[in-house]
């Protein structure tokens, strides 16, 4: 009788650890996708008009509208994730963005015209916002799958 009900325990253990494994990955994977989240709510949108005003070199000032209104939403639409996959003892995946200019958009960037810098366009640290969600809920991730496993042992 002792014999069954420690073999059964055993059982359990097993199949908790491989619970364990595929929780992991699960709160990995839910992380990388709730930070991307994040930083694409907080990605901004260019905002175009389809009003056009330039000098010339003659110094005349030339001004129009046109038919064509450009949209924005390339950086917001550029938000990738990577696979999650098992990594020593742990989990690994990822999110970014392959827009050329986001780095510029994130982090801020100098204006420089003629060789000179004449300003600064300051940083929205939008990815610095997603991967400080994730951060900031991952515990949070973590106990949901604890609970979870427990009430499954539990049974």
């Amino acid at each position: 009788m002792a014999e069954q009900n420690f073999d059964e325990f055993i059982q359990k253990l097993e199949e908790l650890q491989a619970d364990i494994q595929e929780a992991g990955k699960r709160v990995t994977a839910r992380a990388i996708q709730e930070g991307k989240r994040e930083a694409k709510d907080k990605t901004p949108t260019g905002k175009y008009t389809d009003k056009v005003f330039f000098m010339t070199r003659a110094g005349e000032q030339v001004h129009f509208t046109t038919g064509y209104k450009k949209q924005g939403g390339t950086l917001k639409k550029g938000w990738e994730t990577t696979p999650v996959k098992r990594v020593g003892n742990g989990w690994k995946g990822e999110f970014y963005n392959n827009v050329f200019y986001g780095p510029y958009v994130n982090f801020g960037h100098r204006i420089v015209r003629n060789g000179v810098t004449i300003g600064y366009v300051p940083g929205k640290f939008f990815f610095n916002a997603g991967v400080a969600f994730m951060e900031n809920h991952l515990q949070q991730y973590w106990k949901e799958e604890v609970e979870k496993a427990k009430r499954k042992f539990e049974k």
